[in-house]
């Protein structure tokens, strides 16, 4: 039943900051803004409307807190420790922008400064002139009521080339890490990339009405959340859309939180992340047995330069035994890499086993489902004086194919720095010889060391990842591999020197050997035999 989609993946993602676990009490210091409007133009980018938040109860927040974005809408209680003017409560405050400040963790708008002092006449005053105070805060819900998650689609957002949303009123006290998009009605979904703050976008926007799925976590436990139509087929720039569901969620964390918390070790950082994501497609089940056609390249080298961006090493893969894919198996990207069992059905010229072939390249082609090097087409010959030839004759031929785990031997997964890496700001990187069966979805990097600061990079296109904040010295690196709904993260501890080079390949000492499961029963009963 190829016309069955579901996939679910579970994703293991380790990310370490100072004040890494949210319901941990945090001792620091705050400032204030005399205006909220310094806040409300922040990082997160959300405008006048950050002013209309808890009532103007808004704050910058450092790295750790601010995520990359991913803190932003984030809320915390706030209360400062002078017993002469401090009330016990505090206030809840948002985060809105950065704070870049060594000195204090949070700089409040005026509004919530005041709003932590007692409610005696004049202790607010004199709460402000103390300037800077010491302060104890922690994550908490955010609470809109019977508010739902809305999605304001940004000024820069133009048809059909590029969109651009941003999420409000964001409840729950969680992290939305993902969003998928798809036209209503269809399987077919493709990711939105955090473009800054609470903004995503993406340059391929389905046609007609749009559906999204938001993937939330904030500790061990994590969840997708599907919002089944949220913008009409007529959207407009400008527009804010309800999505008729909200995040109340709050994350669980590891023991390693516990530990922080009951030591005060804020310089010991740890916290696991467990992401369910849902994607769909043509193809989703991998070892499911698929039926279709195949065509071929006269030439390899067509097939090396496309758009998995593999290059001339293309055909040095599995004796050039290689294929462009459907958009199904190609997955943006996250397919390169990936091999395949391939045989033909005509009895005569067609052996039972078939070939192993790579994809490194996309097939757009609505007449079959693979493309193949001529080589590879060939070799689903059988043992026959002339087989080959007469198969390379018949042009295009009816296919059973299913994926299979690449195998490399005793080579390890290698890291290529692509020519286009320039330090200190800009590395780029392919991933060569990336074993077993699953996808990487996810690199994060970091400087050799303890403690790592872990940033992550994005897939630039095919099997290409890129970031523009590198770090200095020796480069470490975490895969976050699955291809079913068992995952895991690969942690490469030592790749690129401090004096890498753009152009050189690098092994990263470890291999991916994985064979993801999967639930796929629709097609469990067709066997490869």
């Amino acid at each position: 039943m190829r016309s069955f989609l579901y996939l679910i993946v579970v994703i293991f993602l380790f990310s370490s900051s100072v004040n890494a676990c949210d319901r941990c009490l945090h001792r620091s210091k705050a400032a204030y803004f005399s205006s909220a409007s310094a806040l409300s133009y922040g990082a997160c980018a959300y405008g006048p409307m950050a002013t209309r938040s808890f009532a103007g109860h808004i704050a910058a927040a450092i790295p750790s807190i601010y995520k990359d974005g991913a803190g932003c809408g984030a809320c915390f209680q706030v209360r400062c420790k002078n017993p002469k003017l401090c009330s016990s409560k505090g206030t809840i405050v948002m985060v809105t922008d950065l704070n870049t400040s060594n000195q204090t963790d949070l700089v409040l708008s005026s509004r919530a400064f005041r709003a932590m002092a007692k409610p005696v006449v004049g202790a607010d005053k004199y709460l402000l002139r103390q300037g800077i105070v010491d302060v104890e805060y922690q994550r908490v819900p955010c609470n809109y009521g019977k508010r739902n998650l809305n999605v304001r689609v940004e000024e820069a957002s133009k048809k059909p080339n590029y969109l651009a949303i941003k999420l409000l009123y964001q409840g729950g006290q969680t992290e939305v890490v993902g969003i998928d998009i798809a036209r209503v009605g269809s399987s077919q979904w493709s990711y939105m990339t955090r473009s800054h703050g609470a903004v995503w976008a993406t340059d391929k926007i389905p046609t007609g009405a749009l559906q999204f799925r938001f993937t939330v976590t904030g500790g061990y436990d994590g969840k997708t959340v599907w919002s089944k139509r949220v913008l009409p087929a007529n959207w407009k720039a400008g527009m804010i859309y309800d999505t008729g569901i909200q995040i109340t969620d709050i994350a669980q964390e590891d023991i390693y939180c516990f530990l922080l918390n009951e030591t005060k070790m804020r310089s010991f950082l740890y916290l696991i992340v467990v992401i369910f994501l849902f994607s769909s497609s043509v193809n989703a089940c991998d070892r499911c047995l698929h039926r279709s056609k195949a065509a071929y390249f006269s030439s390899a080298s067509a097939l090396s330069s496309g758009a998995c961006s593999y290059g001339s090493m293309a055909t040095s893969f599995f004796a050039g035994h290689i294929a462009a894919a459907i958009p199904s198996i190609y997955k943006d990207g996250a397919g390169c890499g990936a091999c395949f069992q391939v045989r033909c059905k005509n009895p005569k010229l067609c052996s039972s086993k078939g070939t192993i072939v790579m994809v490194t390249d996309l097939n757009k082609s609505n007449q079959t489902d693979l493309v193949l090097s001529s080589r590879a087409f060939r070799a689903m010959a059988k043992p026959l004086v002339g087989a080959d030839r007469d198969l390379l004759k018949q042009g295009i031929v009816d296919i059973e194919y299913q994926r299979v785990p690449c195998d490399y031997g005793n080579k390890n997964l290698n890291v290529r720095v692509e020519e286009a890496s320039k330090k200190p700001n800009y590395l780029e990187i392919k991933l060569l010889y990336q074993g077993g069966q699953t996808e990487v979805v996810s690199i994060d990097i970091a400087q050799v060391g303890p403690s790592p600061n872990w940033g992550y990079m994005t897939r630039s296109h095919g099997a290409v990842w890129a970031t523009d904040r590198v770090p200095t010295g020796a480069l470490q690196f975490r895969f976050i591999v699955t291809g079913g709904y068992d995952g895991k993260m690969i942690w490469s501890q030592s790749v690129l020197p401090s004096n890498w080079e753009a152009g050189k390949t690098y092994d990263a000492g470890v291999q991916i050997t994985d064979i993801a499961q999967e639930g796929c029963d629709p097609c469990d009963a067709h066997i490869w035999n």
